[in-house]
Formats: structure tokens, C-alpha cells, sequence
């Protein structure tokens, strides 16, 4: 591919050499010759692209050839052919084992150098690879006002580019003066103005503003230019031309000089004079032998990532066979200066597109259906940025001179944050004087698409900008127009594949179409009209509803005529009826040109800031598409069927009840306890529960308004219309907004998994609909409830309910959909799977148990989950983290774990210190060995802390405080106060100072 590229870069060179003030034309010029040039190039690497086979995948698919040729080799026995497929499918488990190794082996390589370097590597890992932002709808509206002939939201996509393409073309002409006395009146102020404008630009900067664009201008700014920036329409990124550049600068690289004549005479009589052996190949010493580098060049050849580059090496190839040296490279720099100058001379070619963009709005804040808050960010073209860049370097350098210093923005060596600096400046002296003082801020939306570029020219004239400079900066202004792209994110299923979804048998077929395919007609239907699909159902029916047909024997219409002529249909009109009927029983959703949604959460009862309620939706999901229908990490038990789930909007007694929720939590140390009580009141006789909220819900308080939840459930009676009034936001958001999401992810990382699961299959099991209420902040739950909660607190102690956490498998989904499934969720789900298994270590729940111990005495009460994800936090260095989760599991090989039975002597003696005569555990290394080393590291640990901070004392060094002690500083309450640094800092001290006592010992 380089090849290609260079040998297309050379011809550019070559032509543009060629071309002479005098055989220039509009089709015939720099400009047009670097765009044929950038199509060609791009086609190229389309073509390229299309053509490279990875080796491995080479390998896989010659090794796939050779077991079909086996198995359908004819000359062969059956063992045989088993022993050959069982070759090619031993090589293929290598093949693949030896791939899934090299791929493991770079990620963990780049993990390894990547992972606590600040870098682009750094900050993308982990992170999911989506777009950043999708724009679902936009409202149509006249510049900053909604339109009030169309309030409706538009959502298709080219619709929607057409709007925000007019909303920023009339945003720029916002403000334009059409009346001929204000434009005259204007241009009097603006000759006002500049009058007073000083030229203050010397001969120098204005023959330096004035020249044409040189190579080595284009060189610093290619140089200047950043990498992994987004291309613009042409889709060339900077890489490409510092490609060039670099391939160019090494051709012209002068080689080593050689040892001269004169030299290598007098060392050959230095060797005579010393008597030593004579090298047959002195002259040639140093230099690299054929075989050197044949063996250089396959290596080179070899590093080429994944390809067969026979395209390339048929090209560079002649007639004998023998390879072509290419030593000669295009000088990018030369072309881009001659194109650019080709601009400067006689503006830009219309067709070569040179400073057209595209627009990417990307979101700001606010409502993401106002076209106000997105920001357009014009994605353009490398080589127009590079010329741009290379005026812009020009400008800077005299824009100290022709700018007050009050302007910080867009100025080498100054800075916006200047400004900043100089208003805190200006507090602290009307502080310290007593003065006071007015800050004005003004802010100009869209300020920089509302510069009117006239008024703008005569500016950079009346400062003495050369005319040159100004006439360019204009063509390029002039010539600029912009392509709009908008992303949607709903994907619709086309009728076309409506149309051709099954209709008969399948799996959610109602079975009033499957007593239909059994009948004459049905039957007739299938076999003689061969109607298969949804869309040739769809034609039927409407042959049934035709204007010319008669639900009659003797009828005449044209479907009727050819059913009979072709089809040997004796009853057509009988056909076509059961085709209505069957049309009929189709779900919405799968009929063609249908506006079916699904049934979305949309029935809110009241919306008010005080209270929230809406219905609890009961229905399963139902996928659309068969990519949405495979799911994974289930129980493994099959349902038969869909479970029948009753409409709630008609379903349902006229019994209508009210369950009132209360909690009472009360917090001791670092355990939680609480009560919930639920009394139900409607139209029939009260009911009241209460218990205590069992100890292995997490989350006492969300865990606990879900348990309340689930007793309310309980309680009512499956007919009757339920109302369950709560104060959890989080409870309310998992059961009517995320129940699909919940079950798409299967529960992942959240709190109470299994109590969701039973709360919402026993939604689904109610007759009767059931919907949430969301209490207010200021109001108040029932005062019965709260007396029920107070005395639950008060009951005997449980661990756990698993009456309530019965999950019934046909109202419920297990597992995860196997479509919204990414490598690090499966990861998860594994991983929790293989938890269930896991039983803790003894040795690990005493440490833990310790460290809880140490840091209650601190005043600090922490959960478990808190100290394992404090030891993985990013300020301490990986091998303090490692250090760290081996002494929490007290897996070092020290102290007591030496005794293991079955361990020699020798081995058991080394549990005791040699030194001070006890148990060698992690404690007395790091902090009461009498070693010389740990009392010197703690004493300088703490001089450097009462530096950092005298206000806090330096706490005692223990097991407790290197883990967790971090948690005393970061107090929740206050995280923006003076020192609300010091958890971090004394993480990192504390970490390094026992990590490298531990390495001292």
C-alpha cells in the first residue's frame, strides 16, 4: 500500500512541476490535481482494505477447505476420514489457542505499560466504544422559539438535518441589517471606529504577514499538528501526510560516510607492523552480507501485521522477477506549499470541495430536543486545516503587538485562565482595603457565528494587515459550506422484513391461526395457494376486502379469477375470508406499516413535585426481532408457554386499597437494623403486618422499602386494585421505569436481586392492576405504619425470607439477554456465578473483622465491600495494591502459615523472628520488629504528614489504619472544606510507607 501511495504522490509531484501560469484553467490546477489525488488515494485504501487476509485467518480458512475436501473425498475410507478431520481439527484448536494467546498477551502488555500512566491508552480503558451522542428527536422551532404550528417532535433523520442545517444558516444571518439607513448608519460607526486605529505593525511583521506560504511553514505546521484527530469530508487524517513527510525526510537522509582510501592504508600497515592475521574481508568490514539482508527483509516482511501484500508485491516487481528498489519519495510539504500558494493566487476551485465540513452538534445541556443546546462542531479537512494553521502561526506572532494585553483567549504565551487569576486578585485587594467593587460578566451566545465578516475585513485593513493575507482569508470564508449528519438511534424493522417473517408455525403464533392451518381452507391456503409468509397473508385478506369482491361463489374479481384459473382453488372466496380472520389474529407488531410501539409506562396518574404515581407495567417483553429472543446464564428450565397476563387497565374488582409503607431504621456502629410496617385500607376490612426487615437484605433502607413492598403484596388480595404508597425514589425507578432493563442485564450489580424478581412476578401474577405512589419529600407516611415499624424493630432477629423471595419461573426471566450482553457483563455474570460457590477464608474474615475493629475505634464504622474497593482505588501505586490484598487474605507465607502440617522442621522454624523471638506475622514486620529500617520509615511518614498538615494528628500505624485509615480524612459532609485532600494523601503515604517497610524486611 505504501507503494501505491508514494508512486501516486511522485505522479502529483510531477504534474504539478509541470504546470505554468500560463496552461492554468479551472479543471487544470493544483487544487483539482491534490483532489483527484485524495479520491484516488482513498479508493485505493477502500480497494486494499477489501483485499488484505490477516495470516491467521489465512491459515484457518485453508484448514476449513481441507476438512470439506475430506469429508467429501470419495477415495476414502470412513476411518480414514476421521483421522484426517481429526488432524485438521487438532490444528485448528492450535491455530486458535496460539491466537487467543497473542491477543491475551498484548492486552495484557498494554495493560501492564498503560495502566497507571496518564495517557490516551489510559483514559480509554474500560470504557465502552459507542457513539457519544444520539439525537432522538428535534423540535421544529424559528430560531430560539418553538413553532407553534408544530409542536410535534420530528424523528426522521434527514428531516431532521434539513432542520438543524436551516436553524444555524438563519442563525448567522441573525442581526444582518437590511434597511438602507441603518446599513449607512452603521458603516458611519464602524468609520468612526477604525479612524482611530493606529497602524501599529512595522515593515518586518507586515512583510512577514504578506509572503506566501513556504514549505517549511507547511513543515511546522504539520509538526505542530496533533495526532488521533478526527478527519473532515475527504476522510484524510494528519497521520496520512506526516506519513509522507517522514518516508520523504528518510530517503534524504545522508548515509554514513565512508572510511576514506588514505585510512585504510594506514591500517593495513598498522596490522603488518603488529603481525596480525590478515582479514580477507577488511574492506568489506561493517557492512551487511547478502544473506544479512535477506534475512533483514524477511523480517520486515514477517512484522507486517495480518496480510498478504501481493498487490504490493506484484506492482514493485518487473518482467525478470527481480524486486525494484523505490528510493525516491514525494515531497508532501512542496506540494501542499505549491497548492496553497495556487489558493492565495487565485482562490478556491468551487469543485475541489477544499473547505467544505461536516457538522457533528454535539449535546450541551439542557433539553436534548432544542436544537439551541447542541454545539456544531464542523469536522474539516486536514490540508484546509493545515494552510489555516499556518496563518494562524503568522498572526500569533504579532498579535501581542496588535492586541491589548487585557486579551488572554487565543494568544501564544497568554491564557484564558489570566483572567481568572486577575479577578481573584481583585477580591483579595478590595479584601485587604476595604474597597468595594462591581464585577460585570458578559456572555455572548454564539458569539462566534454572529461576527459579521465585513466588518471584520476592515478591521485587519485598518490595522495594517496586508491585503494578500485578507484576500485569502476570505476565499477560504467565501467558499466554506458545511454537510449536516445526524445519528438515530431507534432502529425500525423494514416492512420488507415484516413481510417476510413466517406465518404460520412458530413459536408465538396464536392458537386460533394454528386451529386455522388445520381447516380445508387453511390447508388450501398453505398448500395450493402457498401463502408462507406475513406479507402474502396480508395479500390475501385484502383481496377479501376488495371493492369488486362478493363473499359469493360467483364471484368475479381478478383474485377470485386467478385463485381459481392458477390455483385450482374451487372456493377462492371462502380462502380469502380466512385469510381476513387470520389476518386479523396477527399481533400489531408484526403486521407491515404499522405505528405499534409496545405498551410504554405512560399512564401517569399525577406528576406533581410532591408525589409520583404511575401503574407497574405486567407484561413480559416481547422481542420484535429473533436477535433479541436467545438469552444466557438462565436456570436452565424451559417454559412451555407464555404465561397469560392479565390487562390491567380492565381487569381487576372494583375493590380498590390502599397499602401504606413506613420504615424505621436505626444504626448502630457499622449495623443497621430496621422495621417496616404495612396497613392496607380500602374498601374492604384493614389489614396490618409488620416485621423485621431480615439482616441479609443490603441496603437497609432501599432493601428495606422493597421488602415492605413485597408484604404489601402479600397481603392484598390478587383481585383487587392496589395503590402502594412509598418513600424510596430507588425502589419506585427499579419497578416503573428499569423492570425491562433489570431483566435485559439480569440483575447485575444490583442490591436485593432476588427480591426484585419476586416483587415483579407477583405483579405480574395480580388480576387486579397495581401501581406505585412516590411520597413526596415533605410528606408523611401513615402514622399507624410508623407505629407498626417501631415495634417490628423490636422483634427477634432474622437472617433471611425466603417465603418472600419465591420466584415463580413462568412470570419470571432468567438470565440475561444474550443481545445487550457485552465482554465485561459476561464477565460479571460469570464471576457472580462462581461466587455462590465460594466460601470465605477463615484467615481473611478475622483480618477484615480486625480492620473493622481498629477503625470503629477511630470513629469510623465501615462495611466490608467499602475496604476491598478502598485498596483498589487508583492513587495507590499496583504493587501497594497487591501488597495490600495479600495481607488482607494473609496469604504471604509468614507467621503461622508456616506451620502447616506436613511442613518440615526446618520449614516450621520459620514462623518465628530471628531477631526478637516471636510469631513473624505482617503486624510485628511492619510495625514491632526491632529491625532497623520500619521505626525509621513510620517516624519519617509522620514528619512528612504534620508538614503537610499539623491540625490532624498522625494516627497510630496498624493493619486497620494501611488499609482503611484513608476513610477517617474524607468526610462526606464536608468534601470541598480546607485539607479535604488528606484522605488522598494519606492513602498514598501510608500504602508506600508499609510497602516498603515490607520490602526492607
Amino acid at each position: 500500500m505504501k507503494g501505491i501511495i508514494q508512486k501516486l504522490a511522485m505522479k502529483l509531484e510531477d504534474v504539478i512541476a509541470k504546470i505554468t501560469p500560463e496552461l492554468w484553467t479551472e479543471t487544470n490546477n493544483a487544487q483539482t490535481l491534490l483532489h483527484e489525488f485524495k479520491k484516488d488515494v482513498m479508493a485505493a485504501a477502500k480497494l486494499r482494505e477489501g483485499q488484505i487476509v490477516p495470516k491467521t485467518l489465512e491459515k484457518l480458512r485453508n484448514l476449513e477447505n481441507e476438512m470439506e475436501e475430506a469429508n467429501n473425498d470419495e477415495t476414502l475410507t470412513e476411518e480414514e476420514k476421521i483421522r484426517q478431520t481429526n488432524d485438521i481439527q487438532t490444528k485448528l484448536e492450535r491455530v486458535l489457542r496460539e491466537q487467543h494467546m497473542r491477543r491475551r498477551d498484548r492486552l495484557a502488555i498494554s495493560s501492564r505499560v498503560y495502566a497507571e500512566v496518564i495517557s490516551r491508552e489510559w483514559s480509554q480503558m474500560n470504557k465502552t466504544r459507542a457513539p457519544r451522542d444520539m439525537i432522538q428527536a428535534l423540535k421544529p422551532q424559528v430560531m430560539n422559539n418553538v413553532d407553534e404550528d408544530r409542536p410535534h417532535l420530528e424523528k426522521n433523520s434527514k428531516r431532521m438535518a434539513d432542520m438543524m442545517r436551516q436553524y444555524h444558516d438563519s442563525l448567522q444571518k441573525e442581526g444582518v441589517i437590511e434597511d438602507e439607513l441603518e446599513a449607512e448608519q452603521r458603516n458611519e460607526v464602524i468609520n468612526d471606529i477604525l479612524s482611530r486605529v493606529e497602524d501599529p505593525l512595522s515593515a518586518a511583521q507586515k512583510e512577514g504577514l504578506g509572503k506566501k506560504t513556504t514549505k517549511e511553514d507547511v513543515w511546522t505546521a504539520l509538526h505542530d499538528s496533533a495526532n488521533w484527530k478526527s478527519p473532515g469530508v475527504d476522510g484524510i487524517p494528519y497521520e496520512f501526510w506526516k506519513a509522507l513527510n517522514t518516508a520523504f525526510e528518510e530517503s534524504q537522509a545522508q548515509p554514513e560516510p565512508e572510511i576514506p582510501a588514505t585510512y585504510r592504508v594506514v591500517f593495513e600497515g598498522m596490522r603488518q607492523v603488529l603481525g596480525l592475521e590478515e582479514d580477507p574481508n577488511w574492506q568489506t568490514r561493517g557492512q551487511p552480507t547478502n544473506n544479512e539482508m535477506e534475512a533483514e527483509a524477511l523480517q520486515n516482511d514477517a512484522e507486517e501485521i495480518g496480510a498478504n501484500d501481493n498487490l504490493e508485491a506484484a506492482e514493485q516487481t518487473n518482467a525478470e522477477g527481480t524486486a525494484q528498489p523505490n528510493d525516491k519519495n514525494a515531497n508532501i510539504t512542496q506540494i501542499l506549499a505549491t497548492v496553497f500558494n495556487d489558493i492565495e493566487e487565485h482562490g478556491v476551485v468551487q469543485s475541489t470541495h477544499f473547505a467544505r465540513g461536516w457538522m457533528c452538534p454535539l449535546y450541551k445541556k439542557k433539553d436534548r430536543d432544542e436544537m439551541a443546546n447542541y454545539r456544531p462542531l464542523t469536522m474539516l479537512n486536514t490540508d484546509y486545516k493545515l494552510m489555516t494553521k499556518t496563518y494562524a502561526t503568522r498572526l500569533g506572532d504579532v498579535a501581542t503587538t496588535l492586541l491589548h494585553e487585557s486579551q488572554a483567549g487565543f494568544v501564544k504565551g497568554r491564557q484564558i485562565t489570566d483572567q481568572t487569576r486577575l479577578i481573584e486578585s481583585m477580591i483579595d485587594y478590595a479584601e485587604i482595603t476595604g474597597q468595594n467593587g462591581l464585577i460585570v460578566a458578559l456572555d455572548q451566545e454564539k458569539a462566534y457565528d454572529k461576527i459579521a465578516h465585513d466588518y471584520l475585513w476592515r478591521t485587519l485593513a485598518a490595522y495594517g494587515v496586508p491585503d494578500t493575507l485578507i484576500q485569502t482569508i476570505r476565499a477560504l470564508y467565501e467558499s466554506a459550506d458545511t454537510k449536516y449528519g445526524l445519528r438515530n438511534e431507534a432502529l425500525v424493522v423494514s416492512d420488507s422484513v415484516l413481510r417476510g417473517m413466517p406465518v404460520w408455525h412458530h413459536k408465538n403464533a396464536k392458537k386460533r391461526i394454528r386451529r386455522l392451518a388445520t381447516t380445508r381452507y387453511g390447508k388450501c391456503l398453505l398448500i395450493k395457494h402457498n401463502i408462507l409468509t406475513i406479507g402474502q397473508m396480508e395479500s390475501a385478506a385484502q383481496a377479501h376486502t376488495g371493492e369488486d369482491h362478493v363473499n359469493d361463489p360467483q364471484c368475479d374479481c381478478n383474485p377470485c379469477n386467478t385463485a381459481g384459473a392458477e390455483m385450482w382453488c374451487d372456493r377462492p372466496f371462502e380462502c380469502f375470508r380466512v385469510a381476513s380472520e387470520i389476518w386479523n389474529q396477527i399481533d400489531e407488531r408484526w403486521k407491515p406499516s404499522t405505528t405499534w410501539q409496545g405498551e410504554k409506562n405512560e399512564h401517569l396518574l399525577t406528576d406533581t413535585p410532591a408525589e409520583t404515581m404511575a401503574i407497574v407495567t405486567k407484561e413480559l417483553p416481547v422481542e420484535i426481532d429473533q436477535s433479541g429472543v436467545f438469552r444466557v446464564f438462565t436456570n436452565g428450565k424451559l417454559k412451555r408457554k407464555r404465561p397469560r397476563i392479565r390487562d390491567h387497565h380492565n381487569d381487576g374488582e372494583k375493590e380498590r386499597l390502599t397499602a401504606h409503607t413506613a420504615i424505621i431504621e436505626k444504626i448502630k456502629g457499622d449495623r443497621a437494623k430496621a422495621g417496616v410496617g404495612v396497613h392496607l385500607s380500602g374498601d374492604l376490612a384493614e389489614k396490618e403486618m409488620a416485621r423485621r426487615v431480615p439482616s441479609d437484605i443490603a441496603k437497609k433502607r432501599e432493601g428495606a422499602a422493597l421488602y415492605a413492598i413485597m408484604l404489601a403484596l402479600k397481603l392484598a388480595p390478587r383481585k383487587a386494585i392496589l395503590q402502594i404508597e412509598t418513600k424510596s425514589e430507588q425502589a419506585y425507578k427499579y419497578l416503573v421505569k428499569e423492570t425491562q432493563i433489570l431483566e435485559n442485564t439480569g440483575y447485575l450489580n444490583i442490591p436485593n436481586a432476588s427480591l426484585l424478581r419476586a416483587i415483579t412476578s407477583r405483579i405480574r401474577r395480580r388480576k387486579g392492576r397495581t401501581s406505585i405512589k412516590l411520597l413526596g419529600k415533605g410528606a408523611k407516611p401513615s402514622h399507624r405504619a410508623e407505629t407498626l415499624a417501631e415495634g417490628a424493630i423490636r422483634m427477634e432477629r432474622i437472617r433471611t425470607d425466603s417465603e418472600s423471595e419465591k420466584v415463580p419461573g413462568q412470570w419470571s426471566l432468567t438470565g440475561a439477554k444474550l443481545k445487550t450482553l457485552t465482554q465485561s457483563t459476561a464477565y460479571q455474570h460469570i464471576r457472580a456465578i462462581k461466587l455462590k460457590k465460594y466460601k470465605k477464608r477463615r484467615a481473611t474474615k478475622e483480618i477484615i473483622n480486625k480492620v473493622k475493629r481498629e477503625m470503629g475505634r477511630l470513629g469510623t464504622h465501615m462495611a466490608e465491600r467499602d475496604i476491598w474497593k478502598g485498596i483498589r482505588n487508583k492513587d495507590i501505586a499496583r504493587t501497594a495494591r497487591y501488597f495490600m490484598w495479600m495481607t488482607l487474605h494473609n496469604a504471604y507465607m509468614i507467621g503461622s502459615n508456616w506451620l502447616r502440617p506436613g511442613f518440615s522442621q526446618e520449614m516450621r522454624d520459620r514462623h518465628t523472628c530471628k531477631i526478637c523471638n516471636v510469631s513473624e506475622d505482617m503486624e510485628h514486620i511492619l510495625f514491632h520488629c526491632t529491625t532497623p529500617g520500619q521505626a525509621t520509615v513510620w517516624d519519617l511518614a509522620k514528619t512528612l504528614w504534620v508538614q503537610k498538615d499539623s491540625e490532624q494528628t498522625w494516627p497510630q500505624p496498624s493493619i486497620g489504619t494501611i488499609t482503611a485509615g484513608w476513610a477517617t480524612f474524607t468526610k462526606k459532609e464536608a468534601p470541598k472544606t480546607k485539607g479535604s485532600d488528606r484522605g488522598r494523601f494519606y492513602r498514598i503515604l501510608i500504602t508506600e510507607a508499609a510497602h516498603m517497610v515490607w520490602k526492607l524486611r
